[in-house]
């Protein structure tokens, strides 16, 4: 099996190469610095899936940064990735926040102005550690996974 790291939109656009093996490819959306909108080649995962040719995406996985220059991830990134694959019937694996997890609307007066980061939009983050902050992405955990069967012998 083979994938390719992508972390934003402009990574996965420049990428040439999606990692496969007998036929299955993958994305690791990690670290994820931005958006990824997948369409265009969800397009063709539909596609192939009907039985038309064409690449695919067969396995998408996410997950947040993590270490001392971590940057956050905004949760609707990742909520965006799992809503496409959704829709294309592509299994998701939320690996983990990174360093940083979306407030609960709770404040933490525990934690100085340095672990805190409030987006443009308003979603408020917290600088809280990977193990904090955990693998839940709305209360849920996803860790599907790819189906691999081994190429029949002859």
């Amino acid at each position: 099996m083979f994938g390719t790291s992508v972390v934003d939109q402009e990574t996965f656009l420049k990428s040439s190469a999606i990692f496969h093996v007998n036929g299955k490819r993958f994305l690791s959306c990690e670290p994820m610095v931005g958006p990824i909108n997948l369409w265009p080649m969800m397009d063709l995962t539909m596609e192939k899936r009907s039985g038309k040719a064409g690449s695919a995406i067969d396995w998408v996985i996410c997950g947040g940064e993590s270490g001392p220059k971590a940057r956050p991830m905004h949760p609707d990134w990742a909520r965006s990735l799992r809503d496409q694959c959704k829709k294309s019937g592509v299994p998701f694996f939320f690996k983990q926040w990174g360093e940083w997890h979306e407030s609960d609307l709770q404040e933490r007066p525990d934690l100085g102005a340095d672990k805190r980061f409030l987006w443009p939009d308003g979603k408020l983050m917290y600088r809280v550690g990977k193990h904090e902050a955990g693998s839940l992405l709305d209360g849920q955990e996803h860790k599907e996974f790819i189906t691999y069967l081994p190429p029949l012998k002859k």
